[in-house]
């Protein structure tokens, strides 16, 4: 793959990027490509096809529970799935692209929500 999945506040300075909301996929998709028979690509593969482990489910919390709130994020989900299987890098870019525009217009308050609890577990660990 040529060109680099990116990340970049272009439009609204507001908005969550992908490394907000799914920090772990965004380093992924930047070592893109892998080889899909090498342990690596099975393990993406697979984690793509489990609704808590795959990129939606990483935003909703490493939850499922978007498969009976959202269906645009169920949809979502299983594109990655098909495009990464694929292999069409094009495809997985565009379907990121649509997926934090989604986000930023429905689901923001997750990713603070999520910040937060992790924020309050950091503080907890560290008495």
């Amino acid at each position: 793959m040529s060109e680099r999945f990116t990340f970049d506040k272009t439009s609204n300075p507001s908005s969550l990027i992908l490394t907000d909301i799914a920090p772990k996929w965004a380093n992924r998709f930047n070592q893109l490509p892998v080889p899909i028979l090498s342990l690596k690509g099975l393990q993406w593969a697979l984690e793509l096809t489990a609704a808590e482990r795959c990129l939606v489910g990483e935003a909703h919390g490493f939850s499922a529970s978007y498969l009976q709130t959202c269906k645009v994020c169920e949809m979502i989900c299983s594109n990655f799935q098909i495009n990464f299987i694929m292999r069409s890098y094009e495809n997985l870019k565009k379907n990121t692209e649509k997926f934090v525009k989604h986000w930023n217009e429905k689901h923001p308050h997750i990713t603070n929500e999520l910040k937060t609890k992790r924020k309050i577990k950091l503080v907890a660990e560290c008495r």
